[in-house]
């Protein structure tokens, strides 16, 4: 029977081109024993469902759909590692969700994660994550993932409660914000 965090990945979110969904699901084609779980409805939940048909890999990946947060909660702590990947254009929005971290961490799932200043650099140096930058980070990240899954899960565990997540996501937010203004000047 499979026990706590070995039913593979899991994404909580909308469904959106930003979300960099299909890098993982490239890479799901390396590890044929991986599964991926998607909880969450959106735009590009079609185009997602085609390219899992396109590739081959549906038995790999279960679209679960809108589920309640009391539901997801309860099912959390069965995957090994929850996906928060976000691309740089999603400005502000890419940091709209500091529970889904938040609870990815409190179920003891380490985080693949793409490069959030600070957000990141925290789960890194906690080692209760890793930064992934393109298709060949992932499979190094899951390497790193299964060797670690038990120090990884009570780094997660500690680093739920450790900090107040909505001052960070507020403070990468603000960053970005900073940034992007400067930029256009």
């Amino acid at each position: 029977a499979k026990g706590r965090h070995d039913q593979g990945l899991v994404f909580i979110g909308n469904l959106t081109k930003e979300k960099g969904l299909e890098i993982i699901l490239e890479s799901l084609k390396q590890f044929p024993d991986l599964k991926l779980t998607i909880f969450g409805k959106g735009p590009n939940e079609q185009s997602l469902k085609e390219l899992t048909q396109k590739m081959g890999i549906e038995k790999q990946v279960h679209f679960l759909g809108q589920v309640s947060n009391e539901e997801i909660l309860n099912k959390l702590s069965n995957y090994s590692a929850g996906i928060a990947l976000y691309k740089a254009e999603e400005s502000y929005v890419y940091y709209s969700d500091p529970l889904k971290v938040k609870e990815y961490l409190a179920a003891g799932l380490p985080i693949i994660i793409s490069d959030v200043p600070e957000i990141g650099e925290l789960l890194v140096n906690k080692k209760a994550g890793i930064i992934i930058k393109n298709k060949e980070d992932i499979s190094k990240a899951l390497a790193i993932i299964n060797q670690h899954k038990t120090a990884m899960s009570t780094a997660a565990m500690d680093l739920a409660k450790e900090y107040d997540w909505v001052k960070i996501f507020d403070r990468a937010i603000n960053q970005t914000e900073t940034k992007q203004i400067l930029n256009k000047g």
